[in-house]
């Protein structure tokens, strides 16, 4: 599981292209691009939301 000092590494190096890429997180091709229906541990539950987590926070952050 992400810490919050791990998301505020991602998060500190966006640079403001990358707070405006609508589809900086997007790609499907990578592991944790949609939430599962089961989850493994809670580990692995925390962890599917991380993307969409940072996701929200990059859109908030271009508004």
């Amino acid at each position: 599981m992400a810490s919050s000092h791990q998301l505020l590494d991602v998060i500190g190096k966006w640079s403001h292209h990358d707070m405006l890429n609508e589809r900086l997180l997007l790609d499907a091709d990578e592991p944790g691009a949609t939430i599962p229906p089961t989850f493994r541990s809670l580990h692995h539950y925390f962890d599917s939301f991380r993307r969409p987590f940072l996701e929200v926070t990059r859109a908030h952050l271009h508004h």
